[in-house]
């Protein structure tokens, strides 16, 4: 097959990080890998954005359309592009791009989409979010923004030549809304560094600390206060309570003080067993995963969850709240278990802490699993596409 020339065009890249930033790397230094030459088209940051600090593949070009406005809003980096429709159009050209695979249906995704019907170049787009699940970020009443967002999302869907979604239910979503553009489902790909070659199978030691985990942005919508509700549901248990069983939660995001407020409010007898580390990176959250015992979820937004395939790599099982982008990783007594609330989640964990041949039996399902979204299976996937 003749090398192809993929655009990647995408609002969020660094310093944002999560789910899209983390699937555009991984697909683009696989495809770099196999021979094909990536060019990654975002917006300028300015000084917020730490990309110059990241060693791509040689096959991997990334340009930043210049923007004339960059601040910072809490946590949130803003940039109002110049000129986006021309200098897209500069880039797609001086590249000879043969086709455009875009990340959002708004702003750079709006240009993107203009000149792929101008330009006569296929375009793809992969539905990563939930759109109407975010519309808190519009800053305006999310039953006004909800509805908007997710219109504006599916007029683009209806437009563009393909589409990927990263599960089923985001399929079954498209589907509802009469969406004849064809759709592939396509998981991302986990990144090399959360692959480790060797696993120690060891049990849990009731003796010793338990390690629980949980990696995720620090916002509303993922849900972390029911993770600490939940720790505090075990310290209440008679049969956990007197087990060292301890918590850490590794992301980034504005709820970072808050969540540190309410442990220091709510949960001060047990606030000692819960740990919280802010902005880690990549080898370190690998390090942490090797560590953990049982890896904990409970956003209900995702259209994937990529940390439950990144978890499941070091050989975690996984407790999740049930979710739209749980169901087609986790399965039921064979890699965690998917849970309708709290005091579900709190019989599964005591069934595997108490259950070696169990927690041995998930681990093993856990490292089956992830190695179907292990470099280069999606890629060759995508390829296909």
């Amino acid at each position: 097959m003749k090398p192809l020339i993929i655009a990647m065009i995408t609002n969020n890249y660094y310093p944002y990080r999560g789910g899209v930033v983390s699937s555009i790397n991984a697909f683009s230094e696989n495809l770099a890998k196999l021979g094909h030459k990536v060019v990654i088209i975002t917006l300028d940051f300015g000084d917020y954005s730490n990309s110059n600090n990241i060693k791509y593949h040689e096959n991997i070009k990334l340009i930043k359309i210049r923007s004339y406005i960059k601040f910072k809003y809490k946590t949130h980096f803003i940039a109002i592009p110049k000129n986006p429709y021309q200098s897209i159009k500069n880039v797609l050209k001086a590249h000879n791009i043969n086709i455009i695979h875009t990340h959002h249906p708004f702003l750079l995704g709006e240009y993107a989409l203009k000149l792929s019907k101008n330009l006569n170049i296929p375009i793809v787009f992969t539905y990563h979010t939930q759109y109407d699940k975010y519309a808190h970020y519009f800053l305006l009443p999310t039953k006004l923004t909800g509805p908007i967002a997710n219109k504006i999302a599916l007029n683009y869907v209806s437009k563009v030549d393909r589409v990927i979604a990263p599960g089923s239910e985001i399929k079954d979503f498209l589907l509802s809304n009469k969406i004849s553009t064809k759709i592939n489902i396509l998981p991302s790909e986990i990144l090399p560094v959360f692959s480790p070659k060797n696993i120690n199978f060891n049990n849990i030691n009731l003796n010793k600390k338990i390690n629980l985990l949980t990696i995720s942005r620090f916002a509303k919508e993922k849900n972390i206060y029911f993770l600490l509700k939940f720790l505090n549901l075990i310290y209440e248990d008679k049969f956990l309570k007197n087990l060292d069983i301890n918590l850490t939660l590794a992301g980034h995001g504005n709820e970072y003080n808050n969540l540190k407020n309410y442990i220091n409010i709510n949960l001060k007898k047990i606030s000692s067993k819960i740990r919280i580390i802010k902005s880690p990176n990549k080898p370190y959250i690998a390090k942490l995963y090797k560590n953990s015992d049982i890896f904990l979820f409970a956003s209900q937004t995702e259209t994937q969850g990529l940390v439950l395939a990144e978890a499941m790599a070091s050989g975690l099982p996984v407790l999740s709240l049930n979710g739209p982008g749980q169901s087609d990783i986790i399965k039921n007594n064979y890699n965690g278990y998917l849970v309708e609330n709290s005091h579900n989640m709190l019989e599964k964990l005591k069934l595997i802490i108490f259950d070696q041949e169990l927690y041995q039996k998930l681990r093993k399902g856990a490292c089956n699993t992830a190695n179907k979204y292990k470099s280069p299976n999606m890629t060759n996937k995508l390829i296909d596409i």
